[in-house]
């Protein structure tokens, strides 16, 4: 039934009430928000206690997802290990930070995924990743308030609250992922790239590409 309902690509009646204004571009505020509310965090990092760390977690948690809205994939991101999912920093030309996933939903029919972050995120990181290495021992890169791995649950959990709390809607991750389909609409049918961000097929993310 699921299935058929996707197959439809229309919205189903609870999506349509959780639908914001301004669609996944909503993020977009939401990250400006917080930027401004975790300015005086911002500019001093090596003072961050954990309580800090996961205020700043929050904004990360957004920023990520408005680049690359994967599914619960950020919680099982090792940042001192190259297993499976992991988060590094090229020093090398390419530089930067590079998302590098080997485990994931549909990665037997589309293999390893690379992802470089935007600019934002880079800068953003620099500052929070080594503060994880600092004030956590669990080598991943997201952190829950007793200070140990994050588990996909809470990161669910943790977006929908800030959804909820800034924008008066619950994004689930699955929604995110629609919106995000739906902002790319006019060019999903000619682009794999969206796909790709996605970790999805052409077809699958037809299907959520959801007409308003």
């Amino acid at each position: 039934e699921f299935d058929t309902d996707r197959r439809k690509r229309e919205l189903s009646d609870k999506q349509k009430k959780q639908m914001p204004k301004d669609g996944f571009d909503s993020l977009k505020h939401v990250i400006s928000s917080l930027r401004k509310e975790l300015k005086h965090l911002l500019s001093a990092p090596k003072n961050w206690d954990l309580k800090d760390l996961v205020r700043v977690q929050e904004l990360i948690i957004v920023s990520l997802y408005y680049d690359f809205p994967l599914r619960l994939d950020y919680a099982d991101l090792h940042i001192d290990s190259e297993k499976d999912n992991y988060i590094k920093k090229n020093g090398r030309k390419p530089r930067g930070y590079y998302i590098n996933l080997s485990d994931f939903k549909t990665s037997k029919s589309m293999g390893q995924q690379t992802f470089k972050l935007n600019r934002n995120n880079q800068r953003l990181l620099n500052k929070f990743i080594p503060q994880v290495r600092r004030l956590t021992s669990h080598g991943y890169l997201l952190t829950n308030q007793s200070g140990n791995k994050m588990t996909k649950q809470v990161l669910s959990k943790q977006l929908q609250q800030t959804t909820r709390k800034r924008i008066g809607r619950t994004f689930s991750v699955q929604l995110l992922r629609i919106l995000y389909a739906m902002k790319n609409r006019g060019i999903i049918e000619s682009a794999k790239e969206v796909s790709r961000k996605l970790l999805h097929s052409q077809e699958q993310t037809l299907l959520y590409s959801k007409k308003s």
